[in-house]
């Protein structure tokens, strides 16, 4: 077997739409839920502040996905120790949590799943890690009812099940661990879908409930704790573990944070102390009994009514026994400190200000939690220096957008980043900038990666490989261009445009001519979109290419989406240049956007709005997701009629000249080829009626002179190409029952020579012209290649010198090269894709490269090809092949 090295230069896959989805290190490596895999990358812990030219903080992006969950992933975790990653924790939809370590603990490229446990009986949610020395304790939740508590090893040896907590018909939503305060005993609370915290702390080993804690009104979302200092603006040195007190943050449905403080009263109480016994103490009532007995003259019960809300400061008493010995009892409180409302909708996440290394080698914990918001917003919250009452001290997120909220917001190793994602599955990372003259610090938006969040079902390459567009079952369509930087010799690959927000999800898509494509969805219209000149602008200015810019000024700005529309409508360029009305109301609102950041001075940032905030020849940056959203769609052109179903297929000749579609269809009356001529956007006369079912897949070869499809009723066809204006393509060749199951997938060798068939019965085919004068358009079978899974997707190399090479897409997500000589005869594997580069699940797409123009900014590999794929694992990417 001949080596193949792969290596990525992009996998674009959004987040799953989940709180807790996504864990930042302190040694900056990002982990997150992308539907059933764990995708990684890397921030720098600290993330540059300075000017937009600075070296891109995504660095190359996600650069591998970790596989092995048959579910969708809903919780992940880091291991830390030292400041380093030790593991990753991953929670999933199949009934499994899995530990993540390193291969080689030098390299983040390459990890293993050490350890699968298995304790639940239905989907695990949430997760809470507690480090215990060489070992840690991991409790899991799932929608069975369950709490599992394991003992979990930091080396690669299994996790042991402690104990399985029975909830009584209820779910937890959410889960934390600590250690109670001035002990090694671990208490665990556990939010519930009665809207109670309950709290568990360990009795000869076992976890027992000592009391529940009321307040909100809706389901909890999040817990967090957090160590506190000696007073409300210190710091807390969280090396010490025997001082302060522990804050236990919840957030809510209900909108509001609640922050309760965990305070030590006694300690090592003997067994001959007069007092009543743990046992009596395992309930909230016993609780509140001898809180108001025992603190009558320390704490006075006070109230605070006002819009149906009420805050008490009444204490709840609980006690918490030694591991070693039952007759050493320390006594605990736990009363409401503060209850915390800025956020206009539910509160999904909550992170505490990670623990600061100081100079003297100790660590010291500031007192700032951050919480983000179904509202759009994520808030930063800190006690006033001088009352110690609770304000919001920042807030960052969208001012207006058609996003629904943010699922997390996390703090970076020392504050100075916050990292967000949403419900677009899209992140958001803001960098801290001090001024001189700044009371209070500011927070700028960076470039972060994005990705679908739903199956990707096709791609398509710019004519010239300048660029790449793909769709999904998101309803987007996205495109995706480098990003070069020529003055630190860096080049990355970014979304910097979303040319297609729809209604409808959407199927395929074919790029007509250099800015025209032609995309297909889940209703009966073809649509056709025109590049703006913004796009064009900022193409030119991201790959340094300004030949791209001849053209520009004859295009349309920009584009819109109307409200209650489905077609995006032009923007003409004196709308944005100020020369009409239009211009002057989008002045005035980009005027008042600008205004609200001004008046924020430091506290509320978000994205200006507009046209001219987007598309200029100088972009020094991709665009940010909230820009992606509104800013840079494409005009909707045309739209093509005819079809009675579905459209599932799109394909246009090299020459752009004809575009041919198909729909879904179960009978040969709509199982046709509608050809349209792009010149007029007519539709030709004569259909192409060849088949029985849907047509899966349509293909022009590189000369224009055949047209081949292929069909769920395993049969394909051939057209060929004539002189005839009304009727360009009659039917040359039919096989039917090419294969023995459905055809998912066809390809054209470089030089149209041949033709490869790709079906879920397991082969690819390769097909041949026959050379027989009697039957000049006659085709056969030149060779079959067996594989181990169905195929999906399948496409010739772009010219491969002494031969041909396939590569093949399979329903399993891997991916495999196959060569043959000049007779095509005889195909020798020659290698795959290595898991991590590779899909999770079926392999919708498979698009070589073309060989990019010698001048072009196209940040293509110095050497070997370049393969986009795309899959059912919601992720697009981009790999640099080179064969030995």
């Amino acid at each position: 077997m001949t080596a193949v090295h792969v290596a990525p230069s992009l996998i674009a896959v959004g987040c799953n739409q989940l709180p807790g989805t996504v864990a930042w290190s302190p040694d900056g490596l990002v982990a997150y839920a992308a539907d059933q895999s764990v995708a990684l990358y890397r921030l720098p812990p600290t993330v540059d502040a300075g000017s937009n030219t600075s070296p891109n903080p995504a660095g190359a992006g996600v650069f591998t996905t970790l596989h092995g969950h048959k579910g969708r992933v809903n919780a992940v975790r880091f291991i830390v120790r030292d400041q380093q990653t030790v593991a990753i924790i991953s929670a999933a939809a199949d009934n499994t949590v899995r530990v993540w370590r390193r291969v080689d603990s030098t390299s983040d490229k390459e990890w293993q799943c050490t350890d699968t446990l298995k304790g639940h009986s239905a989907a695990v949610n949430s997760v809470a890690l507690l480090s215990m020395g060489d070992t840690d304790l991991l409790a899991t939740a799932a929608s069975d009812g369950s709490i599992c508590i394991w003992s979990l090893p930091l080396s690669a040896d299994p996790a042991t099940l402690l104990q399985t907590i029975d909830l009584g018909g209820r779910d937890s939503t959410a889960l934390a661990l600590e250690q109670l305060p001035g002990t090694s005993i671990p208490v665990l609370v556990s939010a519930s879908t009665d809207m109670r915290i309950s709290l568990y702390t360990q009795r000869s080993g076992q976890f027992v409930r000592m009391l529940q804690l009321q307040g909100h009104t809706d389901w909890i979302r999040a817990l967090q704790f957090v160590r506190l200092p000696a007073s409300p603006t210190a710091a807390c040195k969280t090396e010490d573990q025997g001082t302060g007190e522990l804050m236990l943050a919840s957030a809510s449905q209900d909108r509001y944070i609640r922050l309760w403080r965990l305070t030590a009263l006694s300690s090592d109480i003997g067994a001959g102390s007069e007092k009543q016994p743990p046992a009596a103490l395992a309930t909230p009532e016993d609780s509140e009994a001898v809180a108001m007995e025992s603190l009558l003259d320390t704490l006075q019960k006070t109230a605070l009514e006002g819009d149906g809300a009420q805050l008490s400061t009444q204490a709840f008493l609980f006690e918490a026994t030694s591991a070693d010995s039952d007759s050493t009892r320390w006594r605990f409180s736990v009363m409401l400190d503060a209850v915390l409302q800025g956020h206009d909708d539910w509160v999904y996440s909550l992170c505490w200000h990670p623990p600061m290394l100081k100079q003297d080698g100790g660590y010291e914990q500031p007192l700032r939690l951050l919480s983000a918001s179904a509202d759009k917003s994520a808030i930063i919250w800190a006690p006033d220096e001088t009352t110690g009452i609770w304000l919001p001290e920042s807030r960052v997120g969208e001012i207006a957008g058609t996003s629904l909220g943010l699922y997390g917001a996390l703090f970076s190793a020392d504050g100075s980043s916050i990292l967000a994602h949403g419900h677009h599955g899209a992140f958001h990372l803001w960098a801290r900038v001090s001024e001189d003259d700044d009371t209070i610090a500011r927070w700028e938006p960076r470039v972060c990666v994005s990705g679908h969040f739903s199956s990707v079902q096709g791609l398509t390459w710019h004519p010239e490989g300048r660029f790449l567009v793909s769709v999904s079952l998101d309803q987007t369509a996205r495109l995706y261009a480098p990003w070069i930087q020529h003055e630190m010799e860096q080049t990355s690959w970014h979304e910097i445009a979303r040319p297609q927000v729809h209604g409808y999800d959407m199927q395929c898509v074919s790029f007509i001519d250099h800015f025209r494509y032609a995309s297909g969805a889940d209703e009966k219209v073809v649509r056709i979109f025109d590049a703006p000149a913004a796009f064009v602008r900022t193409l030119a200015s991201l790959t340094g290419d300004m030949e791209l810019l001849k053209d520009a000024e004859s295009r349309p700005a920009a584009a819109n989406l109307p409200p209650l529309g489905l077609s995006n409508k032009a923007i003409a360029q004196e709308h944005v240049d100020g020369n009409g009305a239009a211009a002057d109301e989008d002045a005035m609102d980009g005027a008042e956007t600008e205004e609200v950041i001004e008046a924020s001075h430091g506290q509320s940032y978000a994205l200006p709005r507009g046209p001219r905030s987007f598309g200029a020849t100088d972009a020094q940056q991709p665009p940010f997701d909230e820009q992606l959203q509104q800013l840079t769609l494409w005009p909707e052109t045309e739209k093509l009629y005819g079809h009675g179903f579905e459209i599932i297929a799109v394909a246009s000749s090299r020459d752009g000249r004809y575009l041919a579609t198909a729909c879904k269809a179960a009978s040969p009356e709509h199982a046709i080829l509608r050809i349209f001529d792009t010149q007029t956007w007519k539709e030709l006369p004569s259909k192409l009626a060849a088949h029985t079912l849907t047509v899966t897949k349509a293909r022009f070869a590189h000369n224009d002179r055949w047209l081949l499809t292929v069909s769920r009723d395993r049969s394909w066809a051939l057209y060929k190409r004539g002189e005839s204006e009304h009727e360009p393509f009659t039917l040359a060749a039919k096989m039917v029952k090419a294969h023995a199951r459905i055809i998912w997938d066809a390809s054209w060798s470089p030089d149209d020579l041949l033709f490869a068939t790709g079906s879920r019965d397991k082969t690819v085919k390769i097909w041949k012209q026959v050379v027989d004068s009697a039957q000049p358009d006659a085709w056969s079978c030149a060779a079959t290649i067996k594989c181990k899974e169905s195929v999906t997707a399948i496409d010739f190399a772009p010219l491969c010198a002494a031969g041909y090479c396939l590569a093949v897409g399979h329903e399993d997500g891997h991916i495999a090269f196959y060569r043959a000589g000049e007779s095509a005869a005889d195909w020798a594997l020659l290698g795959q894709v290595p898991a991590s580069l590779a899909h999770a699940s079926t392999v919708n797409g498979l698009v070589w490269r073309c060989p990019p123009q010698e001048g072009h900014g196209s940040g293509a590999a110095s050497s070997g090809y370049q393969l986009a794929t795309c899959g059912q694992d919601h992720s697009l990417r981009l790999l640099d092949v080179s064969f030995a």
